[in-house]
């Protein structure tokens, strides 16, 4: 008895203040697992449902969603209405914030929920109105077309409503101190968002600024024209159009003196930028004449930027019709259509055609009255609008578009000011007609629907079950006049309204008799054809001469013939790079830079391939940086002055000018301050070693894929590094580059790969940069990764199905 009152009066003796820290500690404890506990259940309860039978409203007849090993689902439905609901039920339930950052982007939305972060940006897109121009295109929607985005919406917002927790990215939005933990919940879809989902996607493949065509404009006017065609070619020796059409291509113009440069050089972490804007996509098609089985075999691979989760969402959609019976393809999460895809007797895909789609107009204002603007000599009236741009934690910012005749003005001085005229601003940039293309049992008539489709435009291959092939563009084709003075300004236009190629003249090309075709952002056909298309920046022709070359070798092909096709990293741009490197650096030059041997020996051992291990090839290219920026970066200022970028921003083709002038060394072109071209190229080869980082003792260590690593990240993870681990993808060294068929860059590259041969999906191979889902708790977060990372072919159709969904109609009438 005497003990325990000893230790009990022992307890009441210890101090208050470790009692305090011990309570302090066990509720902080207590409080921190409360979190987690929540934490975890609200983001394992946003994941979507995959088992089990779920009432909806707004079916007429059930719809199954099977769902295979990779996540892919399968929709059975048994109308189309109902097929487009259950799309859009899966596309909330595994991307809904993907979707909403596609339509606030487009919008210019984005600071309404993440804040002033993304403000500046807001601003830039604010005077394009898509917004409005969604809405006003949504009222002249055909009957059905409007029907069928109203019951995609509805799928939408039920899939989201039936989640047991809004998307986990709103609740890591809700955690930002700026704004007070401010709640942030999804705002539900509407119809127009589908609209400015489409919107969005032109604003990644088309230009919508004033920069390019401004700068090109005016040096078109200013510059003597056979400078201008000298740095701003049409075309190089690589090109490779499916017309066999050739470019009758500039000589050096003559200069009595060399011109001051100011031998500005870049380093390893810009050069991204440097070599060539981001030009990607590949597409080819092999004729039965060349398959293994008598049918057309294609092969797709749209590069796009790269993120979490991947842009496209594959799915396999199944009702009965006397048309069809399955397709299976890439779709877009915020649209309730296939992209690209098979669908038993024909097979698509698209790359980015880089035609003339907008032009620029300078216009005099009005020193007196500013609301005014003269163009060719008359006075008109600035239309203007009042945006407000909402922005989380902060109060709402308004600003004013002025539009011309001619669209929004991007750019203004005192007396100046550049207005946008451009195809995605006109009523005609978007329509639902590519959902035809399921539909299509042949060539031709694929054709026929990509001819009236409305939607960036694009290269498009075709290929059917009969072995036929065929190339045309879908989307709309503005006019070009061929009487233009300026090429950069020939848009054919009524007061700023555009005129527009009908479908019937539309350029198409089917089956060849070399029995291929192929597409790389390239220029794709010449002369009258051409012209109906416009330049708009095409890409150089070096993917597509590898990728012609690669087809026109092939006899009885299958699908993985063209799988490596589109897996080649070889480098043929560089090979006379290497040549010429070689024969540059003797014995005499190393005792100047001991480090110039190094760098011509791992050169000579370059195995011509633009492979993770390769240090020569990393060497040759920072050569050739350096080299394009002391040969040709002083005259972006002689195109314009008001040039921001360096030459080969505005010149795509600029491998043309860059060539010819260390063939035939022009004096005239020879950069202030050298004595001869040898000098130049031995400087570019110090600069090339200089900027590479590190102490330069090894330079085992500069191999291709040190440069080139995968960097594929959710938007959170910047912001959040802790996240890191959990959300973005894992880094790896990467073979391929901008210019070789395997398009690769850190966080650019293949945004899938297909390869089927209509009427034959079972032997389809089909990749894709991420999983299905966009949620870190889903098996199918990362599934198929490895499979795009390594090249390994994955089957394109449904693997064992793993779960499956039941949406009924709901009966009792209660949501």
């Amino acid at each position: 008895m005497n003990k325990k009152r000893s230790l009990f009066q022992n307890k009441k003796k210890r101090p208050l203040m470790l009692r305090l820290i011990l309570w302090l500690f066990s509720t902080t404890f207590i409080l921190i697992s409360g979190i987690v506990v929540f934490a975890y259940y609200q983001l394992n309860a946003s994941l979507a449902t995959y088992d089990g039978e779920l009432a909806v409203a707004h079916l007429s007849a059930p719809v199954t969603i099977q769902r295979d090993t990779l996540g892919v689902p399968t929709l059975e439905a048994q109308t189309p209405l109902d097929l487009v609901y259950s799309l859009g039920f899966i596309h909330a339930q595994e991307r809904f914030f993907q979707m909403d950052m596609l339509r606030r982007s487009a919008a210019g939305e984005l600071s309404e929920l993440v804040g002033k972060s993304t403000l500046d940006y807001d601003m830039k897109l604010r005077p394009h109105r898509f917004r409005h121009r969604a809405q006003t295109l949504l009222q002249q929607l055909p009957p059905q077309d409007l029907e069928l985005l109203e019951r995609y919406t509805l799928g939408v917002n039920d899939g989201l409503q039936q989640l047991g927790s809004k998307p986990f990215e709103y609740w890591l939005l809700s955690l930002d101190p700026a704004t007070q933990f401010e709640s942030q919940r999804p705002a539900l879809w509407q119809p127009e968002d589908t609209i400015l989902t489409v919107y969005a996607m032109y604003l990644s493949l088309q230009d919508s600024s004033v920069e390019r065509e401004k700068v090109l404009q005016q040096a078109f006017n200013n510059l003597p024209a056979q400078l201008f065609n000298f740095l701003v070619p049409q075309g190089t020796a690589f090109d490779a159009p499916i017309d066999d059409t050739q470019l009758s291509l500039p000589t050096i113009p003559p200069l009595s003196q060399s011109f001051a440069n100011t031998q500005e050089t870049v380093s390893m972490s810009q050069e991204w930028g440097l070599a060539n804007r981001k030009h990607g996509s590949n597409n080819m098609i092999i004729a039965g004449a060349r398959s293994y089985n008598g049918k057309a075999v294609l092969a797709g691979d749209m590069h796009l930027s790269l993120g979490v989760p991947n842009i496209w969402y594959k799915a396999v959609i199944d009702y009965p019709t006397d048309s069809f019976e399955q397709v299976v393809g890439v779709t877009l999460p915020g649209a309730p259509f296939m992209v690209a895809g098979s669908n038993g007797h024909i097979a698509w895909a698209f790359t980015n055609s880089y035609g003339d789609y907008s032009d620029v107009f300078e216009l005099t204002l009005d020193r007196q009255n500013p609301s005014r603007y003269q163009y060719e000599g008359q006075w008109h009236e600035f239309v203007t609008h009042e945006e407000t741009i909402r922005i989380k934690g902060q109060p709402a910012r308004n600003i004013t578009v002025k539009e011309s005749l001619f669209g929004p003005v991007l750019e203004q001085t005192a007396d100046k000011a550049w207005s946008f005229m451009w195809v995605a601003h006109a009523p005609q940039a978007v329509n639902m007609h590519i959902k035809e293309m399921i539909h299509a049992q042949n060539v031709e008539q694929a054709i026929e629907v990509a001819n009236r489709s409305a939607m960036p435009a694009q290269n498009m291959l075709v290929g059917d079950s009969n072995g036929n092939i065929g190339w045309t563009i879908i989307g709309p084709l503005p006019q070009q006049s061929l009487l233009a003075a300026n090429p950069f300004a020939n848009l054919l236009h009524k007061d700023g309204e555009l005129k527009w190629l009908e479908p019937q003249h539309y350029p198409k090309v089917i089956n060849p008799p070399q029995g291929a075709l192929w597409t790389a952002n390239s220029r794709v056909v010449g002369g009258s054809e051409l012209a109906k298309i416009g330049d708009g920046g095409y890409a150089l022709g070096t993917r597509a001469k590898q990728i012609r070359d690669n087809l026109l070798r092939m006899s009885q092909a299958n699908e993985e013939d063209l799988l490596k096709v589109q897996l080649d990293s070889r480098s043929e741009l560089y090979l006379r790079w290497r040549d010429q490197l070689i024969s540059l650096l003797k014995e005499k030059d190393f005792s100047a830079n001991p480090l110039r041997r190094t760098f011509r020996d791992h050169i000579a051992n370059w195995n011509g391939h633009a492979d993770a291990d390769q240090v020569g090839y990393t060497l040759i290219r920072q050569y050739r940086t350096q080299l394009s920026r002391l040969l040709l970066a002083d005259w972006s200022k002689q195109l314009s002055a008001d040039a921001k970028h360096s030459l080969v921003y505005y010149s795509n083709q600029y491998e043309y000018s860059l060539w010819l002038l260390v063939k035939e060394q022009p004096s005239g072109f020879l950069p202030e301050g050298f004595s001869d071209y040898n000098s130049v190229f031995l400087r570019a080869v110090d600069l090339a070693i200089e900027k590479l980082p590190g102490d330069k003792k090894d330079f085992s260590d500069y191999r291709w894929g040190q440069f080139n690593q995968l960097n594929i990240r959710h938007p959170f993870t910047q912001g959040l590094p802790i996240l890191a681990k959990y959300l973005d993808y894992p880094r790896h060294e990467m073979p391929g580059d901008y210019n070789v068929p395997r398009v690769q860059g850190p966080s650019f590259g293949a945004s899938q790969r297909i390869v089927v041969s209509p009427g034959a999906e079972s032997e389809g191979i089909f990749h894709m940069p991420g999983g299905q889902s966009g949620h870190p708790l889903s098996p199918y977060y990362r599934a198929g990764f490895d499979a795009w990372l390594n090249g390994t072919p994955l089957p394109l159709m449904p693997r064992q199905t793993q779960h499956q969904l039941t949406l009924l109609p709901n009966t009792t009438g209660t949501p």
